[in-house]
């Protein structure tokens, strides 16, 4: 038996390199630089098609036709708006709490509070996460609208689902041309293998729990800042930094210090995060090419990538937070909501995760996840230490 006195380490692997289960939802190439959405390229989807049919494609294993994609899209459109008991609930939050706490206590109440929270169909689950999905936008906007004192703008049925959530927590209308930008960086969100909070989803979808506690299980997992954060630090770092005259002078320092530069390098990726490269492109295309901010965002790219590979004979490739975290921002979108922003994409794929764990095709039996850990705590024999009455103790 391993212990501690005997010099042994906890291994936090993160599971890396172990595969935990089979998946049809996504695929990434990290040699390669690819993702794959059942099947289709990201570029393609992300520049030819629109977040309504990604996420039909994610949910409902194929590509729509023109009907098909019509039928969705009003669905999530009719189901965009908050109920008055989900909005009262709102209302009686502190206003000091963080956005993604509050996300994450109203996806786990939404099933009793407005839709049938029953346990059963494949079909039942779906209409369940179409919900979800069509809400999740409403909850962020009408949460900050809220917390920052303003009116709740309602959601407009005519917006794409992108424009619409932009138009509830600006209360104007967005540019096309900037509503085209912001729903390709959601298509590019909305899913991206067994992440952590992917993964999370997965497990609690394994035990036999409802849809809404898995897509509020992956919240917090998405909370933490090792997952879910990195665009907020971006868009501090760009603020700290000020103006694009000082951005060398920035990136020396920080790789003198030994800083990460977040934005810069992915767990998965050995060459360049293929949304990062997808949305830069994308945003070069814009009349202003987006502004300060994503100028600053692609001189730090550049600048880093060169640096790095000078300093350390290493290619390290931005990913799409150097670039996400200034777009929102440029949207007026601020940097407290991008992890919540996150979710709103992103909770396209957990409900496509969560209806392939506990629907496989073909079916079989309902697997829990319960993989097992290495003790290297105290032992002493089989009947393990001695226990010691707590007046005898020094």
């Amino acid at each position: 038996m391993l212990a501690l006195e005997e010099g042994y380490d906890l291994e936090n692997t993160g599971l890396r390199g172990v595969s935990a289960a089979t998946t049809r939802v996504s695929m990434v190439d990290g040699e390669r630089g690819q993702l794959f959405y059942r099947g289709y390229n990201i570029e393609d989807l992300a520049t030819k098609s629109n977040f309504e049919e990604v996420a039909y494609l994610l949910v409902h294993q194929k590509m729509p036709n023109r009907k098909e994609l019509e039928t969705f899209s009003r669905t999530l459109a009719e189901r965009r708006k908050l109920p008055g008991k989900l909005l009262s609930m709102l209302e009686n939050y502190p206003k000091s709490a963080w956005t993604i706490d509050v996300l994450q206590s109203a996806v786990a109440v939404m099933g009793d509070l407005i839709l049938y929270k029953e346990k059963g169909t494949r079909e039942l689950d779906l209409q369940q996460g179409t919900s979800i999905i069509a809400k999740m936008p409403s909850l962020v906007a009408a949460w900050y609208r809220m917390k920052n004192g303003l009116e709740i703008v309602q959601p407009d049925q005519g917006l794409s689902h992108a424009a619409s959530f932009l138009y509830m927590l600006n209360g104007e209308k967005p540019e096309p041309e900037m509503a085209r930008v912001f729903d390709a960086s959601m298509v590019l969100h909305a899913e991206h293998t067994f992440n952590a909070s992917t993964f999370t989803a997965r497990v609690i979808a394994s035990t036999g729990a409802d849809i809404f506690a898995a897509v509020s299980g992956a919240i917090g997992s998405l909370s933490g800042e090792l997952h879910g954060g990195a665009n907020e630090k971006v868009m501090l770092n760009l603020m700290n930094i000020g103006e694009l005259e000082k951005v060398e002078a920035w990136v020396n320092e920080a790789l003198e210090k030994g800083v990460r530069i977040a934005g810069m390098g992915h767990a998965v990726y050995r060459t360049m995060d293929p949304r990062a490269r997808i949305i830069r492109t994308m945003l070069d295309d814009l009349p202003d090419k987006g502004g300060k901010w994503l100028e600053m965002s692609r001189m730090i790219a550049d600048i880093s990538h060169q640096q790095i590979l000078e300093r350390k004979g290493l290619s390290l490739y931005p990913n799409i937070d150097l670039y996400s975290g200034a777009l929102y921002y440029s949207l007026g979108i601020p940097s407290v909501l991008f992890t919540p922003v996150f979710a709103v994409a992103r909770t396209t794929g957990w409900v496509a995760h969560f209806l392939e764990e506990k629907y496989p095709t073909p079916p079989v039996k309902p697997v829990l996840y319960r993989p097992s850990a290495t003790y290297i705590g105290h032992y002493h024999g089989d009947t393990g230490r001695r226990y010691i009455p707590i007046d005898d103790r020094k």
